[in-house]
């Protein structure tokens, strides 16, 4: 390098010329830089109005940089939609399942119906044949048939005032509707007269049943007992009540006696309360009352007519009629 004034030789690192004095100027040596990434696109977000909120910066997600290929197979990339796919599937599943259960719902509640309406339908068929004075004749033959095969009057007892109590048995699983006749003779074989108690047994059970004195005949010697069945559409249900079901109150001039009638049906509430003496039968008295559904049945046994009877003990047999129809 030579001085730019004189044109001495220079040496290298010289900062002005040894010969004249001029300033020898340094060359300017410029540094290579290292390539700079560009920045991250940032996304424009919307300026509000004033007053009202800004919008917080939405940050931009980076992509993983790709991996480089082992063996010459790319690496697998995990899936982005598999838990969307799951959410699916359940909510398919739990709709399944609502439509299931909501569809069964209806199913059931009409195949009730149905049977209710069928019911229905039924009764009202029973009870115009009622009004009509009509039956399925083959129904009634057959029913007809195992009454008098398994319906009886198990004993009789007279008793002192004149009055006659029956025990009727029915050994069928069906409700007897029956009707007692009691023929009176004199001593020479001669017919006095009849009298007919009708009487409804719950199935395989027993019931008794009072025929007053004013019924019979005055005079007779002896009586013979017919049976015959009803119309079996003319039977109201009938149930025997447990003594421990009613409640009883015990004064010095009568029993009272309340039963809870829990169905829907009128109920006719009978009760036949026998005193003993010794084991005897000395007198038997009885009463009815008819209730509404959900009502209660109250009978007072009056004592007046037993104030001059020695007894020791007494039993209390009661008996529920329902009227399905008038439910």
């Amino acid at each position: 390098m030579n001085c730019t004034n004189c044109g001495a030789s220079l040496a290298p690192g010289t900062t002005a010329c040894p010969n004249c004095g001029t300033p020898v100027a340094q060359p300017v040596v410029t540094p290579i830089q290292a390539p700079v990434a560009p920045a991250p696109e940032q996304v424009q977000q919307p300026v509000m109005p004033a007053g009202m909120p800004q919008p917080s910066p939405v940050p931009v997600q980076q992509q993983p940089a790709p991996q480089p290929a082992v063996g010459g197979v790319a690496p697998s990339q995990p899936s982005g939609n598999g838990g969307s796919k799951k959410g699916i599937i359940a909510i398919i599943l739990v709709v399944l399942a609502l439509v299931v259960g909501i569809g069964g719902y209806f199913i059931y509640d009409g195949i009730q119906e149905k049977k209710e309406e069928e019911r229905r339908e039924e009764k009202k068929k029973d009870k115009e044949k009622e009004e009509n004075n009509e039956t399925d004749y083959d129904d009634y033959k057959d029913y007809e048939a195992e009454i008098k095969k398994n319906v009886s009057v198990k004993s009789t007892k007279t008793l002192p005032d004149g009055s006659i109590l029956l025990l009727v048995e029915n050994k069928s699983t069906r409700i007897a509707g029956v009707d007692v006749e009691l023929e009176f003779y004199d001593g020479d074989g001669n017919l006095m007269g009849t009298h007919t108690t009708y009487v409804d047994v719950a199935p395989n059970s027993e019931r008794y049943a009072k025929v007053s004195q004013y019924s019979t005949k005055e005079g007779y010697e002896k009586f013979e007992i017919n049976i015959s069945t009803i119309d079996y559409t003319d039977i109201m249900d009938v149930k025997n009540i447990k003594t421990s079901d009613i409640t009883k109150n015990e004064t010095e001039e009568e029993i009272i006696l309340q039963y809870k009638n829990s169905t829907e049906y009128k109920m006719d509430f009978d009760v036949i309360c026998i005193f003993y003496s010794n084991n005897e039968i000395v007198y038997v008295a009885t009463d009815s009352d008819y209730v509404d559904g959900g009502s209660n049945a109250n009978l007072e046994v009056d004592l007046y007519y037993v104030e001059d009877i020695t007894y020791d003990r007494y039993e209390i047999h009661a008996y529920a009629e329902y009227d399905t129809y008038d439910g």
